[in-house]
C-alpha cells in the first residue's frame, strides 16, 4: 500500500475493533514506555496491571466521534493512530475552522522506518479532508526527535510551542 518494503509490502490501514484490543495494548504501552523514559516528571510509568489503559483503549474505539485506525500486516497489528475534529475556540482574533487533533499515532518498533506511519498518516489526512477539516494538529514531545522529523517528513510545520517549567523547586 504506501510502505516501502517486501516485508510490509500488504499492509492494511483500517478501522480499530474490540478484537484489536490485545494488539493495541501492547503499542499503547510501547509508546508509554517511550514518553516516560524521555520525560519521566511528565508521564507516569504504567504498571503491570492492564485494565485501566484497556478500559480507555475501549472506550477510543467505541466512540463514534474518534477515528481510531490500525496498520495490519500479516494478520498482526503493526500500529495505530486515534484522531478527532475540533473546531477552533470562538475567540474574535482567531479563524474558525475545523482542525483534525492526532490525538495518537505509534508503529511497532520492527516496522518503523518503511512506510507504516505515512500510511496511518494519509489515512488520517483522507478522513480530516472527508470531515471538512482544513488543518491537522499534534503534539509531539521535544525529546522525540524521530517523531518530529518524521513530522516534518509529512509536511508539517511548527504552529506553536507549548512550554513548562516546575514549580516545585520554587516553593519547597
Amino acid at each position: 500500500m504506501f510502505v516501502n518494503d517486501d516485508a510490509h509490502q500488504n499492509v492494511k490501514i483500517r478501522e480499530a475493533r474490540e478484537s484489536d484490543l490485545k494488539p493495541i495494548n501492547s503499542l499503547y504501552r510501547q509508546i508509554n514506555a517511550q514518553h516516560y523514559q524521555g520525560a519521566p516528571e511528565v508521564f507516569a510509568q504504567l504498571p503491570d496491571e492492564q485494565n485501566q489503559e484497556m478500559g480507555e483503549l475501549h472506550r477510543q474505539i467505541c466512540d463514534v466521534k474518534c477515528y481510531f485506525t490500525v496498520a495490519e500486516c500479516g494478520g498482526n497489528i503493526i500500529g495505530y493512530t486515534t484522531a478527532r475534529i475540533k473546531e477552533t475556540p470562538k475567540v474574535s482574533f482567531l479563524r474558525g475552522h475545523l482542525i483534525c487533533r492526532v490525538d495518537t499515532i505509534v508503529v511497532s518498533k520492527s516496522s518503523q522506518g518503511v512506510g507504516v506511519g505515512s500510511a496511518l498518516m494519509a489515512s488520517v489526512k483522507a478522513w480530516a479532508h472527508n470531515q471538512g477539516a482544513t488543518e491537522l494538529r499534534l503534539e509531539v514531545m521535544e525529546f522525540n526527535q524521530g517523531a518530529i522529523e518524521f513530522y516534518y517528513a509529512q509536511g508539517m510545520e511548527t504552529q506553536s510551542r507549548i512550554m513548562s517549567m516546575s514549580l516545585d523547586d520554587l516553593y519547597d
